[in-house]
């Protein structure tokens, strides 16, 4: 065969594949993953001077209720919302998951969750993960405590949560690894779904009228949307990006209801990540490949192995106390 008979043959072939790939749908699945609205400022007051219980506990106001509610109008049909262990993520995401539903403005958690299960048999839930919560103890909590009255939370996530951990032997207390970690865990899962749904749209027209595409609510608090976005910048080498969107957020992190919006992609086996995101007047998006999630989720597996190395430590120094007490 010649080397124009080879050419064309090549080009041929790109034709083909081409045109088969016209043939697969492009599917997506959207994740908001934002703030939580207004909650009760006098709790909060005391967060300091209350147990996490408590914290927990923390409801949004009626005002926080009328944000989620407009902001949920705008965003459109949510089948899941998923908040963290705080009350107020979870009524957040809820409130905008039901905004284009016949409910009491006024509603509660509680009446949320009774009226989808009387009203709405399939689809619609509520669902708890606790990755989407910040969690502290001990040496941890009075630093982050600090930090809030400051303004310089977020500052804390980002360059000191990891080396206190670290320097306390803290194994559950949140920290810029472990929050950077644990939402790349949850898009990890998403992006899995994203694969299957392509393939069960590929095979039949039914998700057609919902524009093959999937909604999902991550109601979280302020630091955790933040503290992951950095990360991504740091993985794909974009500093400049990176040192932008914290002048445009800094001190504190997020306003209420805000966050970033991930688009997980699908035409056939091909996927692609789009983060947008909004803070003060910046508004910007990242494109990104499945690989980054996967190496944000080893980065927090590394992190982890400090604390086998510390408990070891600690471990052989109160056997070597004891046994000089003996």
């Amino acid at each position: 065969m010649s080397e124009k008979s080879i050419k064309i043959e090549e080009v041929k072939q790109a034709d083909e594949i081409n045109i088969e790939r016209e043939k697969e749908p492009t599917t997506k699945v959207v994740i908001e993953l934002m703030r939580h609205v207004k909650k009760d400022k006098e709790l909060s007051k005391v967060f300091n001077k209350i147990k996490d219980s408590v914290d927990e506990a923390i409801r949004i106001t009626p005002e926080g209720k009328e944000q989620a509610r407009k902001r949920g109008v705008e965003l459109g049909t949510i089948a899941v919302a998923v908040g963290g262990k705080k009350i107020r993520t979870r009524e957040t995401a809820a409130y905008l998951m039901l905004a284009n539903e016949d409910i009491n403005p006024h509603a509660s958690l509680e009446d949320m969750e009774k009226y989808i299960s009387e009203h709405q048999k399939v689809g619609k839930k509520i669902i708890t993960d606790e990755r989407l919560s910040l969690t502290f103890e001990g040496t941890l909590r009075d630093q982050v405590t600090a930090a809030h009255k400051k303004g310089e939370v977020l500052n804390f996530y980002l360059n000191d949560s990891d080396r206190e951990a670290i320097k306390y032997g803290d194994k559950k207390s949140t920290s810029y690894s472990r929050i950077s970690g644990n939402i790349a865990e949850i898009i990890k899962s998403y992006s899995l779904i994203g694969n299957n749904f392509n393939k069960i749209a590929s095979k039949t027209d039914k998700y057609k009228k919902y524009g093959n595409q999937l909604e999902r609510y991550l109601g979280t608090q302020m630091s955790i949307p933040a503290c992951f976005l950095v990360k991504v910048f740091e993985k794909i080498g974009d500093q400049k990006k990176k040192e932008e969107f914290l002048e445009a957020l800094c001190p504190v992190g997020f306003k209420e209801a805000q966050g970033i919006r991930f688009e997980i992609v699908n035409q056939g086996a091909e996927q692609k990540i789009v983060i947008s995101y909004e803070a003060g007047n910046l508004s910007d998006q990242v494109e990104i490949v499945p690989e980054i999630i996967d190496d944000i989720i080893k980065d927090r597996e590394e992190f982890e192995k400090n604390f086998d190395v510390k408990s070891n430590y600690q471990n052989c120094y109160q056997s070597f106390k004891r046994r000089g007490q003996g």
